[in-house]
């Protein structure tokens, strides 16, 4: 999912996050990390523990509440935008639209 960090100067493609304490800053930080867990960036720094899950749970509701529409092969769709589908599937009305880059909250 992409990401624009909290200081709005990186937009990142992540996948995978943690939640470190950074001495240096006195905050509780949400690192993109990669498979083997070694940090790619700094997505942004929060005063409390509580408030950095709270973003991470965000995140989460963010990545779990999308639905996937698979664009390849619709046979009997081929002509149809991709709302023409959602519509024809009756799951309009389930679909929360979200923006496709989540932006980190500056607090």
């Amino acid at each position: 999912m992409w990401i624009r960090s909290q200081n709005k100067q990186k937009l990142s493609n992540c996948n995978n996050f943690v939640i470190m304490f950074s001495r240096d800053d006195d905050k509780y930080e949400i690192l993109n990390s990669d498979r083997e867990d070694r940090f790619r960036g700094l997505l942004g720094g929060y005063k409390t523990r509580e408030r950095a899950f709270e973003v991470l749970d965000e995140i989460q509701q963010y990545i779990v509440g999308k639905i996937v529409i698979p664009t390849y092969r619709f046979e009997p769709y081929e002509n149809m935008s991709a709302s023409e589908v959602i519509k024809s599937m009756e799951i309009e009305e389930t679909i929360e639209r979200l923006p496709m880059v989540y932006e980190m909250p500056k607090e």
